[in-house]
């Protein structure tokens, strides 16, 4: 059974095959992204890291300080297709493959590694920012309190039909 300790999101793969691919998005200048945040983009165009609620670009593959400058940028997955890897915040089970659900979007950890995670309490069939694909293949990783799961994102910009 997985312990307690949310990482974020990591790039397992790509629905259509092979690796995930990253591309470099400005920051602004007073936005810290933890390596694994989910992000979104903002009215400015910047990305910052999201909110439950939020409709997301992708995930960080970089760390990103407060006050870097306003012509800091950050690498991130940013494929509709990707599939990440996210610890659950409380309980899933195998019945849960399908849901919907948004995150809890924690504070990052002080070396730069983010802690947010799947909300367990907005698992529905509606809307949600992420769909749960199932458990990941991982060892010791059961079904129960704070499994991990393979999720894509539901609510992405490159899937919706509005603008920012």
């Amino acid at each position: 059974m997985p312990s307690n300790k949310p990482f974020g999101a990591l790039p397992a793969r790509s629905l259509t095959g092979g690796s995930v691919p990253v591309n470099r998005y400005p920051v602004g200048a007073s936005t810290t992204i933890n390596i694994g945040d989910f992000v979104t983009l903002t009215s400015s165009g910047t990305v910052t890291a999201a909110a439950a609620g939020d409709t997301l670009i992708g995930v960080s593959a970089e760390y990103v300080a407060t006050g870097a400058g306003e012509t800091s940028t950050v690498m991130v997955y940013d494929d509709p297709t990707a599939i990440f890897m996210v610890q659950c915040s409380g309980s899933a089970a195998q019945t849960n493959i399908g849901n919907n659900a948004d995150i809890v979007a924690n504070s990052g950890s002080s070396l730069g590694i983010s802690k947010h995670t799947l909300d367990v309490s907005t698992f529905a069939t509606t809307s949600a920012q992420l769909r749960v694909l199932g458990k990941a293949n991982l060892p010791n990783n059961d079904w129960g309190n704070y499994v991990i799961v393979d999720v894509v994102i539901n609510e992405h910009y490159y899937k919706q039909t509005t603008g920012v």
